[in-house]
C-alpha cells in the first residue's frame, strides 16, 4: 500500500507535465490570425461596430457566430474601417473552424475570402485558406476564389490561386477553365499560354483516364483558340490514352468524350467510330447496373452539343437540334442496347 501511495504522487506530477504539454502544443496549432484578436467587447459598445460585434460574439452556435461576425466584418469594410473588419473577420474564421455544421462552415469561410479578396487584402486570403485544415475545405475555397476572379477578368490572380492548390489534376482542369474565359474575350495568346502551363501539369499525372479527360479538354479549347493542329495532335494523344484504360466503365466514359470532341474537329465518320467503340466497351461491364447506367449516360451526352466552354460545374450544354444519317445508325445500337 505504501508503495502504491509513493508511485501515485509521482505519477500526479507527471500528468501535469503531459496535460500542459499537450495544451501547449494544441495552442501551438491554432491558425493564424487575421488581425491582434483582443476579447469580445474589447471596443465599446457604444459605437455601431462594437455593438455588433460585442453581440455576435454572444451567439453560442459556432457556425452562427461565424456567419455573423462575417457580416458584420463586410459591413466594416464598406464603412471603412479596415483593422476592425480584419479583426472581426480573424474571430469569424476562429467560429467557423470550431462550427461542426459543415455546411455553415464552408459557407462562411467562402464568404470571409471573397470579402477579403473584394478588399484586395491577398495577404490575408492567403492566411485563411492555409488556416483550413481539412483539404477538401481548403479545395473548395480555392476553387470558388479562382470563379470569382475570373467572373471578374483577374485571369492573373486566378492563375496564381491555381498554382497554390495541391492536386494537379484540380489545377490542370482549372487552367483550361482560365484558358476559354480567356478565349472568350478574345485574348488568344493569352489562352495559349494557359493552356501550356494545364499541359504541363497533365503530363505530371499518372492515371490514364484523368490524363486523357484534361487532353481531350485542352485540345477543344486549343481548336476555339485558332491553332487547329495542335488541338488535333493532343486529340490524338487523348484517343490514345483512353485505348490504355483498364477500367470498363471509365474508358467508355473517356471515349464517349472524346467522340464529341472528334465530330466537332474531324466531322461524324469519325466520331462515329470513337463511339461504337465506347458501347462495345459498355457492354463489356459486368455489373448491369453500372452497364446500363454507362450505355444512356453515353447517349444523353450524344444528345447534346458538344461543350462550348470548360467549367467543371454548372455548365449549361445545347441539346441537338436534330440527328443526322449516320448518328441515326449509332443512335439505334444504344437503344437496342439497352437491357
Amino acid at each position: 500500500m505504501r508503495v502504491m501511495k509513493q508511485c501515485r504522487f509521482l505519477i500526479m506530477p507527471l500528468m501535469v507535465v503531459i496535460v500542459f504539454t499537450a495544451m501547449k502544443n494544441a495552442t501551438a496549432l491554432e491558425p493564424l490570425p487575421l488581425a491582434d484578436q483582443g476579447k469580445a467587447g474589447a471596443d465599446t459598445w457604444e459605437t455601431p461596430s462594437g455593438l455588433a460585434q460585442f453581440m455576435a460574439m454572444t451567439i453560442e452556435d459556432d457556425g452562427k457566430r461565424a456567419r455573423a461576425l462575417t457580416e458584420i466584418g463586410a459591413a466594416q469594410f464598406e464603412a471603412g474601417e479596415k483593422q476592425q473588419a480584419l479583426e472581426t473577420l480573424g474571430h469569424a474564421v476562429r467560429a467557423a473552424q470550431k462550427s461542426r455544421n459543415v455546411r455553415q462552415k464552408a459557407s462562411a469561410l467562402n464568404s470571409i475570402v471573397l470579402i477579403l479578396v473584394k478588399a484586395r487584402k491577398d495577404e490575408r486570403v492567403r492566411e485563411v485558406v492555409q488556416a483550413i485544415r481539412d483539404h477538401r475545405e481548403r479545395r473548395t475555397v480555392q476553387r470558388n476564389l479562382v470563379h470569382y476572379h475570373i467572373a471578374t477578368g483577374d485571369f492573373e490572380r486566378a492563375v496564381e490561386t491555381v498554382r497554390t492548390m495541391e492536386s494537379d489534376s484540380t489545377q490542370a482542369f482549372l487552367l483550361i477553365e482560365i484558358a476559354a474565359a480567356q478565349v472568350k474575350k478574345g485574348d488568344q495568346k493569352q489562352a495559349l499560354e494557359t493552356l501550356k502551363q494545364a499541359t504541363e501539369v497533365a503530363e505530371t499525372i499518372q492515371t490514364p483516364h484523368r490524363k486523357a479527360s484534361l487532353l481531350n479538354s485542352v485540345s477543344r479549347i486549343l481548336f476555339h483558340a485558332g491553332d487547329k493542329e495542335q488541338a488535333l495532335a493532343v486529340l490524338n494523344q487523348a484517343l490514345e490514352l483512353a485505348q490504355m484504360i483498364e477500367n470498363s466503365r471509365s474508358k467508355a466514359f473517356a471515349l464517349g468524350e472524346i467522340a464529341a470532341s472528334q465530330k466537332q474537329m474531324r466531322g461524324t465518320v469519325e466520331a462515329i467510330v470513337t463511339l461504337k467503340q465506347a458501347l462495345e466497351v459498355s457492354q463489356a461491364i459486368k455489373n448491369e447496373t453500372t452497364q446500363n447506367f454507362t450505355i444512356r449516360k453515353i447517349a444523353i451526352e450524344f444528345a447534346m452539343e458538344p461543350r462550348t466552354d470548360e467549367k467543371i460545374e454548372n455548365s449549361n450544354r445545347r441539346m441537338k437540334k436534330e440527328f443526322t444519317p449516320e448518328e441515326k445508325q449509332i443512335v439505334k445500337l444504344f437503344v437496342e442496347a439497352m437491357n
